[in-house]
């Protein structure tokens, strides 16, 4: 569903009135399939919400103890801006930006 609303040509970066985005909500549900088709989509995987203190999806989940979740999050923040898996680089990356 979420591939073909894309498809048909819906935003899949809009944000609502506090910032979340589709992939936001993707981890807050723990939808691993549909975080993983927005990666694939090329959703904005380190946008800050405006609620609080501006949470990343991977702050939310790292918040909240989800712990696959950071995992995958942290691998696909990594693979995407430095292309190769280097797990000291990956954290900074992932938590200090």
């Amino acid at each position: 569903m979420v591939w073909l609303l894309v498809e048909l040509g819906a935003n899949k970066d809009a944000p609502t009135n506090d910032g979340w985005m589709a992939f936001h909500w993707a981890v807050w549900r723990d939808h691993e399939a549909i975080v993983r088709l927005l990666v694939e989509l090329g959703a904005e995987m380190d946008a800050k919400t405006i609620d609080g203190p501006g949470w990343t999806a991977l702050s939310k989940a790292a918040s909240r103890g989800q712990e696959a979740m950071v995992r995958l999050l942290v691998e696909y923040l990594y693979l995407c801006s430095y292309g190769q898996w280097r797990p000291s680089l990956c954290l900074y990356s992932a938590l200090c930006t």
